[in-house]
Formats: structure tokens, C-alpha cells, sequence
């Protein structure tokens, strides 16, 4: 995994290769509500440190890129399934995806000690990665499964603060949440 200082380091070295002369300029990042908590914000006190002439503005919508969208916006960080062959994106950091839940929920139950295991536990689905338990269960999984149905929910804070509560496990982005696997 790539830390999260690397990430930001590249990000600074985006910012300065698009803004070279930004002398007192804001600059408009716009990511997803849970990049932008999760990840993001949490970095921005160093990084105004290093670069207090950039009054940065932080917008976060939960809508597709598109052209019409991005004009007001200076960087986009979005999370892609794969790499874009592009020339105006740059690969902040990989992510991987990993079940994750309240502590206090494997000290109720059972701890799992494989995939099949989490069969057994209420899954929390993310609308728009729909994909993603599937995914997770192929690659982990050996036997034949067929991956439960769940709550449902539009946002990765939602399923977040679910799985903080003891209401299912979800599938986290790691970097995005290590801070919080502590």
C-alpha cells in the first residue's frame, strides 16, 4: 500500500505542475463525501503548511464527472475500478477492498476465520458497487457461494457509520480508511 504521505506528496507535485505560480489563487478540488472526510480533510492541515499561498475549496458531490460539471473544479480525486490512459490523470494511490466492522461485533458472534465465514454475518451493499462483495468473495472465497442480499445504501459514510454501529460488515477502501482500522 502506498501511505498516505506518498499520496499527498503527489498530489503537491500535481498541484504545482498545473498551478506552478498560484501566489494567493484558490484552487477547487472536488471528490466524493467519504474521500473527502475519510481521506482528504484529515490531510489538509500539513498541506497547507507547505502551501499556504493556495486558498483551497473543498467540494464534494456524488455525481459522475462530466465536461459541464468540471468547469468550475481545478482537481477531481475520484476512486476508478481501473487505470485511465490520460494525460491529465495521475494515480493519487491504489485502493483495495477489505470487510470491515465494529470490534464489538466479532466479540458477539464467532470471529471468522475465512471468507465463508462472513457469510454468516449481515452484509452492507454500496450502491454503485454493486460489484464489489461479489468481487471480494471470488477472490477469497473457493467453494461455490451465492453472496447474500443486504442493506442497501447510497453512500460510504452510511455503510461506515452501520458497520461502526454493529449493524453488518462493509467493504472498505483501504488507504481511504486505515486511520480508522487503528
Amino acid at each position: 500500500f502506498e501511505s498516505v504521505h506518498q499520496a499527498i506528496e503527489r498530489l503537491d507535485t500535481v498541484t504545482d505542475q498545473l498551478f506552478p505560480h498560484m501566489q494567493g489563487q484558490q484552487v477547487t478540488i472536488r471528490c466524493t463525501p467519504s474521500v473527502a472526510t475519510l481521506w482528504l480533510v484529515p490531510q489538509l492541515g500539513s498541506f497547507h503548511k507547505k502551501h499556504p499561498e493556495i486558498d483551497l475549496s473543498i467540494r464534494t458531490l456524488d455525481t459522475e464527472f462530466n465536461e459541464a460539471s468540471a468547469s468550475d473544479v481545478d482537481l477531481e480525486i475520484v476512486i476508478l475500478p481501473e487505470p485511465v490512459a490520460d494525460e491529465n490523470t495521475h494515480i493519487l494511490f491504489t485502493t483495495s477492498i477489505v470487510p470491515v466492522c465494529a470490534p464489538g461485533m466479532l466479540k458477539a458472534r464467532e470471529r471468522p476465520t475465512g471468507a465463508a465465514d462472513i457469510l454468516n454475518f449481515e452484509l452492507i451493499h454500496l450502491l454503485g458497487y454493486d460489484e464489489d462483495w461479489h468481487k471480494w468473495f471470488q477472490q477469497f472465497h473457493t467453494g461455490p457461494f451465492k453472496v447474500p442480499k443486504g442493506m442497501k445504501v447510497d453512500g460510504s459514510l452510511i455503510a461506515l457509520q452501520m458497520a461502526q454501529r454493529g449493524e453488518g460488515v462493509m467493504l472498505g477502501r483501504r488507504p481511504v480508511i486505515n486511520h480508522l482500522l487503528k
